[in-house]
């Protein structure tokens, strides 16, 4: 089966090349321009026109030379637009050293040309919209290409009609555009390539639904996730993801169970998007499976999904032998705000818990509900956690801690004195060392201020 696609993709790719060789055989020479030179537009800026006169050269470097510097004019050099349009045709590559380039490589005037229009942005859906007609497949299947990259919206109606071109490189094209475009008046035109023989296109066309974010694509995204082509499912468990429509959920739970690692891992992620609890048991489940990165997605989802039943599973990956599993369970638990507090802070006692290296960040992500845990474990009977609280409040940013670091200066253990200091130091931009006295007088002339100030 796995050689059959492998000959067919080798059949439909010099398909491709022969009918691009059959196009170009008609001309001894490389295109240029069929606009006549008449048609330059006067007010078109000096440097512009120049270069859009290089575009008539019989040298064809010249010309190379030409498009390139008309594309580093950006939008400047919309008056040279269709004359770029007219250079599409031209796929014969050959050897030329761009001028930012320290060497040679291979170039064809049509691919430059078409970085130009892209360049030029809005100014080119106009004229590029007729390109889509051209009689050469080519100046089509760049003008569906170029007006994909562009994105705009003007583009959708013609692309859509575009999807009944003869040629398939043509039709592959606009099926990216239209996703690139993300128009809902796409969707249903999209559908039909879902079950087409040619499994790129049936690729393609899955890519774009799922970027399309609309409630249209879910129904025929689902329908997909049992596709023969692995990238058809991932597209399909991505965009449903996106989607964060329940009505996913059911056949994502079925996708959880495939063979393959990284769908499972798609799958778990699509699950934490769409936030539905029907998935926390299943994704529990995944916490134990030897894969590192699933261990690691279904974490994250589960902190998405926010249901304080998955607490107890989370925490128990504190504690796993893979330093990224901690982080992961502890970012998680952040999420879950003031439920994975106690998790948290029995984590950060051991002072070799990797959950340390990220504590700050975690902490931070909890916000306010933090901030009283860590203050009551300044009075913590281990000294070295007491200093350790000490630190995490200074990186708190909240004026509420304020107090309690000056009360800690009076702490038994030195460390727990020096971090208190430090924390004060960093939050006030003050330097009184371990003066519990100065600091209680300068904190009672400033208090009102440092409260108002925004966190």
């Amino acid at each position: 089966m796995v050689l059959h696609k492998m000959i067919k993709k080798i059949q439909i790719t010099m398909m491709i090349v022969a009918l691009e060789l059959m196009v170009l055989a008609g001309s001894n020479g490389y295109a240029q321009p069929t606009i006549p030179r008449e048609k330059i537009p006067a007010t078109a800026p000096a440097d512009v026109r120049e270069q859009i006169l290089k575009l008539y050269s019989q040298d064809v470097k010249e010309r190379m030379a030409a498009v390139y510097a008309l594309k580093e004019m950006e939008e400047k050099a919309a008056p040279a637009i269709p004359f770029l349009i007219n250079l599409l045709i031209d796929l014969k590559y050959f050897n030329w050293k761009p001028p930012s380039e320290p060497k040679e490589r291979s170039v064809s005037i049509s691919n430059e040309a078409a970085d130009a229009l892209k360049k030029m942005g809005k100014p080119a859906v106009k004229f590029l919209i007729p390109a889509l007609q051209d009689k050469s497949f080519i100046v089509r299947m760049q003008a569906a290409k170029i007006l994909g990259q562009i994105k705009d919206p003007l583009a959708a109606e013609p692309l859509i009609a575009a999807l009944r071109d003869e040629n398939i490189n043509v039709r592959h094209n606009s099926v990216i555009a239209l996703g690139r475009i993300a128009d809902p008046r796409a969707v249903k035109p999209l559908i039909p390539f879902l079950e087409d023989n040619d499994e790129y296109i049936r690729e393609r066309a899955t890519e774009a639904l799922a970027e399309i974010h609309d409630s249209l694509c879910v129904e025929p995204l689902i329908n997909v996730l049992s596709d023969s082509k692995e990238t058809v499912r991932r597209f399909a468990i991505e965009g449903l993801g996106k989607s964060r429509d329940t009505r996913a959920v059911e056949p994502l739970l079925h996708v959880l169970k495939d063979k393959i690692p990284y769908n499972r891992v798609l799958t778990a992620r699509a699950l934490g998007q769409i936030k539905d609890k029907r998935a926390v048991k299943p994704l529990i489940h995944l916490l134990k499976d030897s894969n590192e990165e699933i261990r690691r997605t279904a974490v994250r989802a589960l902190g998405e999904i926010g249901d304080p039943s998955a607490i107890s599973s989370m925490s128990a990956l504190l504690k796993d032998r893979e330093a990224l599993i901690q982080y992961a369970a502890a970012d998680a638990l952040a999420l879950m705000g003031a439920a994975g507090i106690e998790p948290l802070m029995n984590a950060i006692r051991d002072k070799r818990s990797h959950v340390r290296d990220i504590a700050p960040r975690v902490f931070k992500k909890i916000g306010n509900p933090a901030v009283q845990p860590l203050v009551v474990a300044l009075k913590d009977r281990n000294s070295e956690f007491r200093s350790y609280a000490a630190f995490l409040l200074g990186e708190m940013n909240d004026p509420n801690v304020v107090e309690p670091l000056i009360e800690a200066l009076k702490d038994e253990d030195k460390r727990v004195t020096e971090m208190a200091a430090f924390s004060l130091a960093r939050l006030t931009g003050q330097n009184l060392g371990y003066d519990q006295a100065k600091w209680k007088e300068w904190w009672e002339k400033n208090k009102s201020s440092s409260r108002d100030k925004p966190q």
